[in-house]
C-alpha cells in the first residue's frame, strides 16, 4: 500500500438519535464524536463491517464512433449504506419500528502521525447526517454462531448539511493543494 491510511487499525463510530443529531464541520478532532449534541451511541464494540458506496451517477454521451465523451449529464447522486453488528439486544429493531432519525460518524486511524510534531493520524471521518433503517433488520446466524444483525439504510437530505461528508487525512502534497 502506498498511502498509511489505508491501514486503519483504530474504527471509532458513534450513532445520535433524532434531536440529538448536531454535525459539526469539518471535524474539530480525530477520535471523537462530531455529530451529537449530547452523548452518542458508541457502536464500534459492535460494528463488525459497514458498506458505503457513493454514486454520481454521471450518465455520459459518446459520440459515434468516439471514446470521448461529448456530454455528461448528472443524475441525482446516489448514497448506499449498511451496517453489520454484532446483535446485542432489540435496539435496530426499535429504530426500524420508529423510524429514528439517525446520524453516523465513523473514525478510521492509523498508528502513524502524518508530521511527527503534529497531531492528526492517517486517517479518514466519514459523517453522515440523516439516515433511516429502510426495512425490519433481522438477525443472522445459527447455532454455535455470533448473532449480527444487518441494517440497510437510506441516505436522506436534511437541507443543512452535506448528505455526507468524508475527511481524509493523509500527507499527499497533491491533496492538500
Amino acid at each position: 500500500m502506498d498511502e498509511l491510511w489505508l491501514k486503519a487499525p483504530h474504527t471509532l463510530a458513534w450513532l445520535a438519535l433524532d434531536s440529538d443529531i448536531s454535525l459539526t464541520l469539518p471535524p474539530t478532532s480525530q477520535g471523537a464524536d462530531d455529530i451529537a449534541t449530547a452523548s452518542p451511541v458508541a457502536i464500534h464494540p459492535r460494528l463488525q463491517a459497514f458498506n458505503f458506496v457513493y454514486n454520481n451517477n454521471n450518465d455520459r454521451d459518446y459520440g459515434h464512433g468516439s471514446e470521448t465523451a461529448q456530454e455528461v449529464d448528472n443524475v441525482k447522486r446516489s448514497i448506499e449504506l449498511s451496517l453489520t453488528m454484532i446483535f446485542n439486544d432489540e435496539t435496530e429493531r426499535d429504530y426500524f419500528i420508529n423510524q429514528n432519525s439517525l446520524a453516523l460518524e465513523i473514525d478510521c486511524t492509523s498508528t502513524t502521525l502524518i508530521d511527527p510534531s503534529g497531531a492528526y493520524y492517517y486517517g479518514f471521518q466519514l459523517q453522515i447526517p440523516l439516515f433511516k433503517v429502510r426495512k425490519r433488520p433481522d438477525t443472522i446466524g445459527g447455532v454455535n454462531d455470533r448473532l449480527t444483525v444487518e441494517l440497510d439504510c437510506e441516505v436522506l437530505e436534511d437541507k443543512t448539511n452535506p448528505a455526507c461528508a468524508l475527511t481524509v487525512y493523509t500527507a499527499i502534497p497533491a491533496y492538500l493543494a
